[in-house]
């Protein structure tokens, strides 16, 4: 079932072009295939229904998504939106987070305001049902400079950061001698190996392939969330997320010392690089202790580079940085609504790639 709802006073003034367009907003089930369909069709790389079923899953106390429809003259979808609360944690404190995605509008509509249009009563009807939720999204350039117009505001950066474990490519690009790349790369693996052994400790392991378990849901309940802002990372959202995913086959790998689990990563392998979704340590020396471990590991199994994505304001930046993780492209991410914590703010956001997709 779809309600209509009043074009938002925001919006800009209708035109010829716009007076007779609607605006409505619906639930998933039952409105599957259209929204399929129109993803699909404005995006250059198409998903399955398995993969939307997934994403637009929820817990069984989570409120259902809401999709914010844009309708021609003649009742046909010209452009989507939609909001789906997934759980996060405030200064210790369990809140809902509205995370916007699947922004599309038909190709032949756009450059005539409907964008524009759909966002700002999507935005509206946000303000008036959820006034108490924050919105948060990673937009592309188009929709950030359409939502920033909207009043909604730059929450901070999202940052890849690389590190080379094989540079011989680069050095070949460089030097353009591959006899002085390969020995120079020798020498820098040697001393990124000894580097590593020197931060590693017996009282630690690093377990591989590991399951979500009882001991993440220890590990979470006593991981210490007063000062930041952090998606949940219950056994429940961990298994939603990572375990369930249709497409992706997500590896863990889990710090192990005397007391139990003591941090983790969650990984894909691309070709000869590490992409790192997701990471979690009571402490920083932990996470000193499980990166030099991990770095071995893909040592060890001769990949090239390891990648992950952490946010400007990330507490584990600098950890990174010191261990060799160098900074990359970034983008944006934007916040809306219940007095969003500020660029200056005492509370941190804590994001990682696994924060991208709803």
């Amino acid at each position: 079932m779809s309600t209509d709802v009043p074009i938002a006073a925001t919006a800009p003034a209708t035109t010829t072009a716009t007076a007779d367009f609607h605006f409505r907003v619906s639930g998933y089930r039952g409105f599957e295939a259209d929204i399929l369909r129109l993803r699909n069709a404005n995006r250059e790389v198409s998903q399955s229904q398995a993969y939307l079923d997934w994403r637009y899953g929820t817990s069984a106390n989570a409120p259902q998504a809401q999709v914010y429809w844009l309708d021609d003259p003649a009742g046909v979808p010209a452009g989507m939106a939609a909001v789906i609360a997934r759980p996060y944690w405030f200064d210790g404190k369990g809140a809902s987070v509205g995370v916007l995605g699947d922004i599309s509008l038909d190709a032949s509509r756009r450059g005539k305001g409907l964008g524009r249009l759909l966002l700002a009563s999507m935005t509206a009807h946000c303000d008036k049902e959820h006034p108490e939720r924050m919105q948060f999204v990673i937009p592309t350039e188009a929709a950030q400079r359409t939502l920033e117009s909207i009043g909604w505001r730059v929450g901070g950066k999202l940052i890849q950061h690389v590190m080379l474990l094989d540079p011989r490519e680069k050095l070949d690009e460089r030097f353009g001698n591959a006899a002085l790349s390969s020995a120079v790369g020798k020498i820098y693996k040697v001393l990124l190996r000894t580097m590593l052994w020197l931060k590693t400790s017996r009282e630690f392991s690093l377990q591989l392939d590991t399951q979500f378990d009882e001991s993440f849901e220890r590990f979470w309940r006593e991981f210490p969330k007063r000062g930041v802002c952090l998606a949940d990372r219950s056994v429940a959202t961990l298994r939603w997320r990572y375990a369930g995913h249709p497409h992706h086959e997500f590896k863990v790998a889990s710090l192990v010392g005397r007391g139990g689990l003591a941090g983790y990563l969650v990984y894909e392998r691309h070709g000869d690089e590490w992409s790192i979704y997701d990471v979690l340590a009571q402490s920083r020396p932990h996470l000193n202790r499980m990166l030099a471990l991990f770095v071995r590991q893909a040592l060890a199994e001769g990949l090239a580079s390891i990648r992950v994505t952490l946010n400007d304001r990330h507490p584990y930046r600098p950890v990174f940085r010191w261990m060799g993780f160098a900074s990359r492209e970034s983008v944006l991410f934007l916040l809306h609504g219940a007095s969003p914590p500020q660029p200056n703010s005492p509370l941190t956001w804590v994001l990682t790639q696994g924060d991208k997709d709803i």
